[in-house]
């Protein structure tokens, strides 16, 4: 590890004395945190960190190239970064508290467990402005509260990931398979701090564009200001969908499917609760997960419920 890589980094600067690539400063691969351990015959000796967890507080970074590095568990707070490369980085756990990032990189980038939008008592949310991510692992992510504009998603492992109703989406590109993704989510804070918290910000979706993804995802308390879905031919989206599942839920019984169908579907109405939500449902997955016959009986009837 680069010790005084670090250090320039949580004083903001300078960077004079580092080399240049592409006009950014050249960071690439000279920092990991913690560093690898190396084996021995013996299995890998005990190592001390020498930092255990690694923060960014009150700084304002930018014109970074940092492709390559690992700084796990990460903490920024009231940072600003901008015009970075983060491709190929290793920042699992990475926690964010009144972070900017605008006109960044992540490509092929492992972003594992991460905490992209903890709601903090002074309203204050993390931003994201035309920041691209693509083929990055997201697995796990959670986020109650950000805003994303000019963003593109392509490509994403979002295994289990978590986008709560305080998060905003303002004219962001999602692209390829969106699997296991849950939108909108219900703010969960214990008792005793939500008098600090509420009311909670209240997240838009407003000209976001899915035309050209896969959606297996739900959506739950999402406030539509201009969502443009997936292909009609591949994907039904029922607007309404707590009202719409409660009328398929009573029609069910005449189509002679399978219970687990019926199963499936009341889950959602409950987990729902008071919130109406949006249903996607993609027709392979549909026909992957109830087979042939039922999917071809339940689609016509998604469909008509659409309208």
């Amino acid at each position: 590890m680069d010790g005084g890589v670090w250090a320039a980094l949580c004083a903001g600067g300078p960077f004079d004395s580092f080399p240049r690539h592409e006009g950014r400063v050249d960071l690439r691969k000279r920092l990991a945190i913690p560093p690898p351990i190396e084996k021995g015959p013996e299995g890998p000796p005990p190592v001390k960190y020498p930092i255990r967890d690694p923060s960014l507080r009150k700084v304002e970074l930018e014109d970074i190239d940092f492709s390559g590095c690992t700084v796990r568990n990460l903490s920024t707070a009231q940072t600003s970064i901008r015009n970075w490369v983060f491709d190929k980085v290793d920042f699992r756990q990475w926690g964010m508290w009144s972070t900017r990032l605008s006109d960044c990189s992540f490509v092929g980038s492992r972003l594992t467990d991460g905490q992209f939008g903890a709601l903090l008592p002074d309203g204050w949310q993390n931003r994201f402005e035309r920041v691209r991510f693509k083929d990055c692992r997201m697995q796990y992510l959670d986020c109650a509260g950000a805003v994303f504009e000019d963003c593109v998603f392509e490509d994403i492992n979002w295994y289990e990931a978590s986008f709560g109703s305080s998060c905003t989406f303002r004219r962001c590109v999602f692209r390829g398979m969106i699997n296991n993704v849950q939108f909108g989510m219900p703010v969960l804070v214990p008792d005793d701090q939500r008098r600090f918290l509420e009311p909670f910000p209240q997240g838009v979706f407003e000209d976001v564009d899915f035309s050209d993804a896969t959606l297996i995802a739900d959506f739950y308390d999402v406030r539509d200001q201009g969502i443009k879905w997936p292909d009609p031919s591949t994907h039904v989206v029922l607007p309404r969908y707590r009202s719409s599942i409660a009328r398929l839920l009573e029609e069910l019984p005449g189509l002679a499917v399978d219970e687990s169908v019926s199963r499936f579907f009341r889950a959602y109405h409950e987990a729902l609760r008071e919130h109406e939500g949006i249903g996607v449902f993609h027709k392979p997955w549909l026909v992957e997960a109830f087979g042939e016959r039922d999917a071809a009986l339940l689609i016509p009837l998604l469909e008509r419920l659409r309208g």
